[in-house]
């Protein structure tokens, strides 16, 4: 599998926004997207605080729900803060694609030819109305 991405700040050298792919235990990868609210340093210490937190859940083989809350964790002595997440576990050893979307854009999918669409999945749609805590 192949990742291409990238973040710019908007102020300095640091930004609340980050992109990762990690492999994962088994074989399994996982892709990793999110934002915190403001710019500058406070975002992106908090960032790389969420990032560390998803990320150490999902080395330990907990999945996309763990890793949101593993993230939640992180935010949980933030009042002025929030942030959107997406995690994406792809496992081709058993033919999965695990997805979990905390309020972040819809990621879109980019084929080898290079003709791009937005992701469709199958299932049900998201809740209307996001609860916290």
């Amino acid at each position: 599998m192949r990742s291409h991405g990238g973040t710019v700040a908007a102020e300095g050298l640091i930004a609340g926004d980050f992109l990762d792919t990690v492999a994962l235990p088994g074989g399994a990868t996982a892709l990793l997207q999110g934002d915190i609210a403001g710019h500058g340093v406070q975002a992106g210490l908090l960032a790389a605080q969420v990032k560390c937190a998803a990320l150490a859940a999902l080395r330990l083989g907990r999945g996309p729900e763990a890793a949101v809350r593993a993230a939640w964790s992180a935010l949980a002595h933030e009042d002025e803060r929030f942030a959107t997440l997406a995690v994406v576990v792809l496992d081709p050893a058993a033919g999965a694609l695990h997805r979990l979307n905390a309020g972040h854009e819809e990621p879109f999918l980019r084929r080898a030819r290079g003709e791009e669409r937005g992701a469709r999945w199958s299932g049900s749609r998201p809740p209307a109305r996001w609860w916290v805590r």
